[in-house]
């Protein structure tokens, strides 16, 4: 038998095996015939064959539904849990700060641990600028300056800031400046571990990308782009 004629022979197996109905008792409405019944090698393999290929197809297109189910499932994450902001001066940027603390003191991320805020973009972004208005958000009135060198600050919240609780609330703002940082164990050394076990924490990260490996599973992502001299473009992410 030619290559061409096996070719058509199991598309046209796969053809009826996908439209023939069974009957209630799982059956072929049709009996085959004794003539019909006889065992031949050739179909039985022809009969795998087209198992085989029915089983990869079904596979297949599961697969690419799955796919395609959790790309919507994304895709509505994304819009759901997004927000962007556009600011053309530092004080607005620091009213954009003020707002989105306020939104997460009331409504903090289930976790175990610390509230992570990620901080990312270009340098001259507004990252310092929002972190202050952030910080004035939680009612701190300290000045608050980059932790360039020394690579963390921390600030006391004020109880009254929060409605929650005050086994539930925020008490310290850690303010983390991962500009200079070189490996993660600069990090480990100040006590991350012990800073990210407690739900009191709000972690503040400038310069995120340079210490994402350490970012717990789910964080808040604040993202700034400069559109312009004044203008900046901010998105909020929860990941």
């Amino acid at each position: 038998m030619g290559g061409m004629d096996a070719t058509i022979i199991t598309i046209v197996a796969i053809v009826i095996k996908v439209l023939s109905k069974p009957d209630e008792n799982g059956f072929d409405k049709k009996p085959l015939s004794r003539k019909n019944r006889t065992d031949h090698s050739g179909m039985k393999i022809l009969d795998k064959t087209c198992s085989f290929i029915l089983s990869d197809i079904k596979t297949g297109v599961a697969f690419f539904f799955t796919r395609f189910i959790y790309g919507v499932y994304l895709l509505l994450c994304v819009h759901m849990e997004s927000k962007e902001f556009t600011s053309h001066s530092e004080d607005e940027t620091k009213a954009i700060a003020r707002s989105i603390a306020k939104e997460l003191m009331n409504n903090p991320l289930e976790g175990a641990g610390a509230l992570v805020v990620a901080l990312t973009g270009n340098l001259g972004g507004g990252k310092t600028t929002f972190t202050q208005g952030f910080a004035e958000g939680f009612g701190i009135t300290e000045t608050v300056l980059s932790p360039t060198f020394i690579l963390m600050n921390t600030y006391p919240i004020p109880l009254y800031t929060t409605t929650k609780t005050q086994h539930e609330s925020f008490k310290n703002l850690v303010h983390i400046d991962a500009y200079r940082l070189d490996t993660s164990m600069q990090l480990h050394a100040l006590g991350w571990e012990d800073i990210m076990k407690s739900i009191h924490n709000i972690v503040l990260i400038e310069w995120a990308d340079r210490a994402r490996k350490l970012l717990p599973e789910r964080y808040v992502e604040i993202q700034f782009e400069v559109i312009h001299e004044k203008t900046r473009r901010i998105l909020l992410k929860i990941l």
